[in-house]
């Protein structure tokens, strides 16, 4: 093999040491036993790039996500992107090898790292539907329910008809609205406490006082009680 045969990148480590002078051209792998960056010098690793490796890669993968195996299928995964080509027409690829690493990030435990394998996929692939619903359900148990239904908003402007999608599309609607609900009561809640510790000096409570909102704005007027 060739030196113009590998092609290799970088891996995003912010100010670490082992990236310095490297080209834009080289790719660092630094990956710990687990399958996440290790910040450790000894841990790096030039990769080249086989398009047909990294297939075989992710094949293997698939048949141990669906053995329950997500740990190893994980790793398998990783060493698909590791050795996925970065030429454009490789995208496609790249991106369900991302969105299959979220699945086992998400059988794992691990929601944030779900989250951003299924945002790389989504880059390399605006329509991908399944990296949507996987962020989705991601955000979901982060208990960010704005993001996740954002995603299922984005996969309904897709593909209307997305089976399932527009049912639970209104059942995160509500339940978003029940935690805004919720957040608000709380907020009053924390108010009412601070303002009858503040009329308590005066021997006053928020009691003495008549709140009435204003069914067209949502705005209240106070008044005392006689």
């Amino acid at each position: 093999m060739t030196e113009s045969d590998v092609q290799t990148s970088v891996l995003e480590v912010q100010g670490h040491p082992a990236s310095w002078g490297l080209t834009e051209d080289t790719r660092v792998r630094m990956r710990d036993c687990d399958g996440f960056a290790s910040v450790h010098p000894a841990a790096v690793l030039v990769v080249p790039k086989d398009g047909k490796l990294s297939l075989e890669r992710k094949t293997k993968g698939n048949e141990l996500f669906g053995k329950g195996k997500f740990l190893e299928a994980l790793e398998e995964y990783t060493e698909a992107i590791d050795l996925a080509p970065l030429s454009n027409d490789f995208d496609k690829h790249r991106s369900v090898f991302y969105c299959n690493r979220a699945a086992c990030c998400l059988e794992l435990g691990r929601n944030e790292a779900a989250v951003e394998d299924c945002t790389r996929a989504i880059e390399l692939d605006k329509t991908y539907i399944k990296a949507l619903l996987r962020r989705s359900k991601a955000y979901d148990k982060l208990d960010q329910l704005e993001d996740s239904l954002a995603d299922l908003d984005a996969v309904l402007a897709i593909d209307p008809k997305a089976p399932g999608v527009k049912a639970e599309r209104d059942k995160m609607e509500s339940r978003v609205k029940e935690k805004a609900e919720k957040l608000k009561d709380e907020m009053m809640g924390k108010l009412k406490d601070l303002g009858n510790s503040f009329l308590g000096y005066f021997g006053m409570s928020l009691d003495n006082f008549k709140f009435e909102q204003d069914p067209n704005t949502g705005s209240y007027s106070v008044s005392m009680k006689q």
